[in-house]
């Protein structure tokens, strides 16, 4: 969960396969982070504080999820540029109108409270 100036940032799903064509936060393997973080453009210069948020299971009709946040406080917004990729900063103050993942309505509901304990 990238956040900075009181905005996080989102990214729309391709329109096939989960959540399609939701935002949600980006998403990667524990073990990838770093590649996640690299690929957004996301210097460690950048990134005044982490925290790992208490993990949650999201469970469908079949399967479950389960979902590690990481919050990243950025120092400034980065020119995020990835291929094929669509997202905006969601201001939490002035909230746009869009299509949100159940989990992440979850995330954006308690995230004020995490940053006030966390950052």
């Amino acid at each position: 969960m990238l956040y900075h100036d009181n905005a996080v940032w989102l990214e729309q799903r391709p329109q096939s396969g989960i959540w399609g064509g939701l935002y949600c936060f980006p998403q990667s393997e524990i073990a990838n982070i770093q590649t996640t973080i690299d690929q957004r453009a996301i210097g460690d210069s950048t990134i005044t504080s982490q925290k790992t948020l208490i993990a949650f299971r999201h469970t469908f009709s079949h399967y479950h999820l389960d979902i590690t946040p990481i919050l990243l406080q950025l120092s400034r917004k980065p020119d995020i540029v990835m291929e094929g990729s669509k997202g905006l900063w969601y201001n939490l103050s002035h909230p746009d109108e869009i299509g949100l993942a159940a989990p992440v309505k979850q995330l954006l509901h308690t995230l004020p409270f995490d940053i006030d304990s966390h950052i």
